[in-house]
């Protein structure tokens, strides 16, 4: 093609040229290294390693980790698991309760890597007996059952403020075991080993002891709930995510090869970043989980804007070399743009807290470089290499995006002020967000941990522990009675305070030992007044202890300082971290204003170091946004090369952020680790589309030399499609990562989905407008002349739909639709003249005579015509014949249907139309901009379906389809429409002169004429002329003329056609045999096609379809057809679903029995054919076409036939 030739011309030394050339040159070399790229790439992942360690979301210098690691350097680790143990007799204090938990304590202190073991059983407690104190288990392995004890041991347990709310609940139903574990910190293989040892426990402690339940939470089984967290995204979701991207690429692209392709090439940059990572000697966690999902989406949408742009070139005719070159040619820059601020997003997430954001952050700026040079080095290979299959035709996605375009044109002030309206609303959303990090719930009712979590909760005490290291300043302090009554003062004040659920402090078993010294004499239920008493007392209750159950989590080694543990919760719950912070606050605040002096500390906890997490993240993120949000300025200034077009990007680039988290303030009023780092991720990414759109724009401007306008229709269709496209692969990618069962990642994926929603939406509505209007006032590029193409000017869109027509209508065989001339004796079956009235003597004189006596015609809209006119008059006589109000002359049946539908209806009303309902009802809904809902071929049902879904609206069908000939259930849609409050309109044009007793139609003849709102039928087809006909209402038939423009914007029917039309009428009314003649030739054509084996039987209309499948079996069966002199109407795309293809036989009433069998006489010769491309399934039926193949050659035998059918040509 012309195209292709100068296209090459034009390309021809340029660097994108000699690239493709010099790919398609070793475009095996280029497969062999990328292969053993991916062979490197693949070893090196295998070097990857994960942790589960929940600290490795903080980092070094992080304060909050700072301090914690300081407590537990003093005291112990924090590597706990509390099993709780429940009684399903709602008492543990019961023999078999209490041996349940013996054993259960007995079995955890054999735990790997135990240290420590704490519960309702072994708890020390003292008691005075004479001049001794007894120190020992309160539930001896050997203790006595009998009712005495258990109630003691119930009264001391509950009494307890050790015990009670923390190892044993307030009803006396759960007990816990705490037990402490030490092993290194990083070390997965560790707490795997626990939590294995701990399944296997629960399993068969469960079936030895089947009264009881076990419940299993704790800093350890969080550990082992990030491991499975970050296992289960990357063998469920990422698996989950490819096979959703494969399906969703094919519905887009419509091509396994074009699928294929872009898998490959986003699989390979996905393989290579994660080896890259392995190499870089990062590890692995929950936090780094959404990396493989970030690449491959990236990947993905750089692969669809070359594909489309590939696509596209092949569509215009262009060769598989020269279409890649133009894809390369068209998109390196903007992809490069993107590629680039991309990276700087994702590298900005570097300024976060979370060391886990930082590698999440360099693995994909890593993914997102080695995808653009992926992209514009395999892709090009892989498509010169594999053809992929175009369809020519102009998509719905164009149409629609061309509409779009002339939308904004129209009004970009109005839609920018919406769009504007709309932004505003959703910003003050923003002001609804509070810090809000509950870390236990990051993970999903799907976890055991969560679970049982959340059962602890409820029935036992808290999770969220605060932890304060009380400072006695000097050595030995703690046995300073001064600093122990602070001590107890603040133990008291915290056991008050509503959030608190269990305090644990050595003031408490100083103050119980100096009671058991005294015979455990009330009185003395204090602390001691002298500082060697408390001496002697805490080292006799040391020396008694035993193993493994010292104080040295209590107090420091040397004795200046002690540890409070605060156990605080919310009925039931854990406390979020805005509550949870200003609480530790208060405890601070409590020590700094009573304490004595030195007693001032920090509170800390994992609990409450994720609280400070996003707090903190969410000030760093926003300096580190900052600086990305600069250097892409920058990068924009001089990419786009217009300081003016930069900044209308970043206006755009913003407000999907701003709108997203608007919406979130909205809807969950939550800002947590994750919602902070999603503006930062996204910035990059949305600067995708606006960079193409922009780079579209431009190229219009400046080389195209269109106006604004056109340049925004030219970018609308240009670039338009991929955007769409883009963005969907994109929102499906993060879809998946929002199934994630790790809160952080599925925040992260549904905020993510959201923000490209709403960038999709910005590039459309406010980017369009906002750059439109600027360009008209500030002239942002300077205007060339329309460049001419072989003499005829075609901007670059129509040049691409001329193009797509030729490719497609026109081939060296002829026409599609138009075949060869009729020749001598051709049967002509594709008028829609049923009743032969062409010709007619009657009404040729009727018309005659008008043109002789009104030499003076009518020749304005017919709004101005009087009642007394010609159509006035045939306008009262139609009303009368279809038993309507009132009827309107229209120019055409087109008018007729866009016009009533204009009048009709507006954007706010739903307009629901049968699949296969005539192209001017659609036409007419899209021109009124309804909300369009089709609905299945004559299905009520699925009508009703989708009136109760949208609501009352417009239904619009055929009374007979033109295409199929198939007759609508009139009835039952009459009956939807009035369940569902409707308005119903059908189209009878081939209907109307061919039904009922006089010819009135379908509807009337069903008597249904006063229960369809409106008819509209054209007169082209029984009626033989040049008009349409609009039937309804008198009132809104009084207001249709001048609301309908093109009733309004049209010239009447002439004077001689309204003449020839009233003189139809009577014909069609008077002779009746015309009608009996149509219905008995019809009968006879179809029972000699069904005998034949051809599926022509979903109808008994005069509308007889050969459904012939695609344009190429639609052309053969034409000429098959046109050899034997038989000449019916080629019925394609757009007028048929795409591949359906139909060769339309319309009957007459003229035809003679010798020219019907004349037709089935061809057409038996057709059946017994085998082309080299068979017959669609949709033409022959199998057993029908049996008699066929087992008939002889020269004849077939039928019903309703006298003898054998001759051949054609006998």
């Amino acid at each position: 093609m012309k195209k292709t030739q100068s296209a090459v011309r034009e390309s021809d030394g340029t660097l994108a040229y000699n690239y493709c050339q010099w790919l398609y040159k070793y475009r095996w070399q280029v497969l062999a290294f990328y292969a053993l790229v991916a062979l490197v790439a693949g070893w090196q992942a295998l070097e990857l390693r994960s942790t589960m360690d929940n600290r490795v979301f903080f980092g070094p210098e992080n304060p909050e980790l700072k301090l914690l690691t300081s407590l537990e350097k003093d005291y112990t680790q924090t590597n706990d698991v509390l099993v709780a143990i429940e009684s399903k007799s709602g008492d543990v204090f019961t023999r078999d309760g209490l041996n349940a938990v013996l054993e259960l304590t007995d079995r955890l202190w054999k735990a790997p890597f135990a240290t420590r073991v704490d519960s309702l059983t072994n708890f020390q407690y003292s008691r005075g007996d004479s001049d001794e104190v007894a120190i020992g288990d309160l539930v001896p392995k050997h203790f006595s059952a009998d009712r005495v004890e258990l109630e003691k041991i119930r009264s001391i347990a509950l009494g307890d403020p050790l015990l009670k709310g923390l190892l044993v609940s307030s009803k006396g139903d759960v007990a816990g075991v705490r037990v402490n574990f030490q092993f290194p910190r990083d070390d997965s293989a560790s707490v795997e080993k626990i939590a294995t040892y701990l399944s296997d426990l629960q399993a068969s402690f469960l079936t030895k002891h089947p009264d009881v339940q076990l419940y299993f939470t704790g800093n350890v089984m969080v550990m082992q709930a990030f491991g499975e967290a970050q296992q289960r995204d990357i063998m469920y979701l990422v698996p989950l995510m490819l096979i959703a991207m494969a399906f969703i690429l094919y519905l887009l692209l419509r091509s396994w090869a074009a699928t294929l392709i872009a898998m490959s090439v986003a699989g390979l940059s996905m393989l290579i970043a994660m080896g890259s990572a392995g190499a870089m000697g990062i590890v692995l966690s929950a936090g780094t989980a959404p990396a493989p999902f970030i690449v491959l989406t990236v990947a993905l949408a750089y692969g669809v804007h070359l594909i489309a742009e590939y696509v596209d070139g092949c569509r215009l005719g262009a060769s598989n070399r020269v279409s890649a070159l133009g894809a390369v040619e068209s998109n390196i820059f903007p992809i490069f743009l993107t590629s680039l601020t991309t990276a700087i997003g994702f590298l900005s997430m570097n300024a976060s807290d979370a060391p886990p954001f930082h590698d999440l952050g360099n693995i994909s700026a890593i993914g997102v470089a080695v995808a653009f040079v992926l992209s514009f080095s395999l892709t090009p290979v892989l498509l010169q290499i594999f053809s992929i299959p175009v369809d020519p035709k102009t998509s719905v996605t164009h149409i629609a995006l061309r509409e779009a375009a002339k939308f904004v044109n129209a009004k970009p002030g109005h839609v920018l002020t919406a769009m504007a309206t709309v932004v505003l609303v959703l910003a003050v959303g923003i002001l609804h967000m509070r810090q809000s990090e509950n870390w236990v719930e990051y993970f999903d009712e799907t976890f055991q941990f969560r679970r049982d979590t959340d059962a602890v909760l409820q029935k036992l005490t808290g999770f969220d522990v605060l932890e304060f290291s009380v400072s006695a300043k000097a050595y030995g302090g703690v046995e300073d009675p001064k600093y122990l009554a602070k001590l107890q003062d603040f133990t008291v004040w915290l056991r008050e305070q509503p959030e608190v659920l269990n305090v644990v402090a050595i003031s408490d078993i100083v103050k119980r030992v100096n009671r058991n010294v005294h015979g455990d004499d009330p009185a003395y239920d204090r602390l001691p007044l002298g500082r060697d008493e408390v001496a002697q007392y805490l080292l006799l209750y040391e020396m008694s202890l035993p193993h493994g159950l010292s104080l040295t989590d209590r107090i420091t080694a040397s004795r200046n300082a002690s540890r409070v543990t605060i156990v605080v919760g919310n009925h039931g719950k854990n406390l979020p971290s805005d509550k949870l912070i200003p609480l530790s606050e208060r405890f601070e605040n409590w020590l700094q204003t009573h304490g004595g002096p030195g007693m001032a500390g920090q509170g800390t906890g994992l609990s409450l170091m994720f609280a400070h997490l996003s707090e903190r993240n969410i000030t760093l993120m926003i300096g580190g946004t900052s600086i990305a949000i600069m250097l892409v300025s920058l990068i924009l200034i001089l990419g786009l090369r217009s300081v003016k077009l930069a900044i209308v990007s970043l206006i755009g680039d913003f407000v999907p952020a701003v709108m997203a988290l608007g919406l979130w303030g909205y809807l969950v009023a939550e800002m947590n680790v994750a919602v902070s780092i999603v503006a930062a991720m996204t910035f990059g990414i949305v600067v995708d589309d606006t960079i193409h759109y922009l780079s579209r724009y431009a190229r219009a401007r400046r080389i195209l030399g269109m106006t604004p306008d056109q340049a925004v229709e030219y970018a609308f269709t240009s670039t338009g499609k991929a955007m769409i496209f883009t963005m969907t692969v994109m929102c499906f990618g993060f879809t998946v990562l929002s199934f994630s069962s790790f809160g952080v990642n599925a925040t992260l994926g549904m905020l993510t989905v959201i923000t490209f929603g709403f960038a999709l939406v910005s590039d459309f509505l406010i980017l369009a407008p906002l750059l439109l209007i600027c360009d008209r006032h500030y002239k942002m590029f300077a205007w060339h002349p329309v460049r001419r193409i072989s003499g005829v000017t075609e901007n670059e869109p129509l040049r691409q739909r001329v193009d797509a027509y030729f490719t497609r209508m026109v081939t060296d065989d002829g026409h599609l639709v138009a075949g060869r001339p009729p020749g001598p004796g051709a049967v002509q079956l594709w008028s829609n003249d049923y009743l032969g009235l062409g010709g007619h003597p009657e009404i040729v004189k009727a018309q005659a005579d008008v043109l002789k006596t009104h030499s003076e015609g009518v020749f304005m809209s017919a709004v101005f015509l009087n009642e007394t006119s010609l159509q006035r008059q045939f306008e009262r006589e139609m009303a009368a014949f279809v038993g309507a109000d009132a009827t309107v002359l229209c120019q055409s049946g087109w008018s007729a249907n866009t016009g009533l539908i204009q009048a009709l209806v507006d954007e706010r009303t739903p307009v629901y139309l049968d699949q296969y309902a005539h192209a001017s009802l659609w036409d007419g809904a899209r021109m009124a901009r309804a909300k369009v809902h089709p609905f299945r071929h004559n299905d009520p049902v699925h009508l009703e379906k989708m009136i109760k879904r949208y609501g009352p609206g417009l239904i619009l069908v055929d009374s007979v389809y033109s295409a199929f000939g198939t007759v609508c259930p009139l009835e039952a849609i009459v009956a939807a429409a009035e369940r569902e409050a409707c308005t119903l309109v059908v189209d009878e044009s081939h209907a109307v002169g061919v039904y009922g007793e006089q010819g009135e139609g379908l509807v009337h003849a069903l008597g249904l004429a006063q229960r369809v709102h409106y008819r509209t039928l054209s007169l082209s087809k029984a009626f033989a002329t040049r008009a349409g006909m609009v039937a309804g209402p008198a009132r809104v038939m009084e207001y249709f003329p001048y609301e309908a423009k093109p009733a309004i914007f049209s010239s009447a029917v002439l004077l001689h056609e309204v003449a020839g039309l009233s003189a139809t009428l009577k014909v069609i009314k008077d002779e009746a045999w015309r009608r009996k003649q149509l219905w008995q030739n019809t009968a006879y054509l179809r029972r000699g096609l069904q005998r034949l084996g051809y599926s022509v039987d979903q109808s008994d209309t005069q509308i007889v379809a050969l459904q012939s499948g695609t344009d190429a079996q639609t052309r053969a069966l034409r000429d098959e057809l046109e050899e034997r002199g038989v000449f019916g109407a080629v019925f394609c795309a757009p007028a048929t679903p795409k591949n359906h293809g139909i060769i339309r036989l319309s009957v007459n009433a003229r035809l003679s029995e010798a020219e019907l069998d004349h037709v089935i006489a061809a057409c038996a010769e057709i059946a017994q054919r085998k082309p080299i491309k068979p017959w669609p399934q949709d033409l022959l039926v199998p057993e029908r076409a049996a008699v066929v193949a087992n008939a002889k050659s020269d004849s077939v035998m039928w019903p309703g036939h006298g003898g054998p059918l001759p051949v054609a040509g006998n």
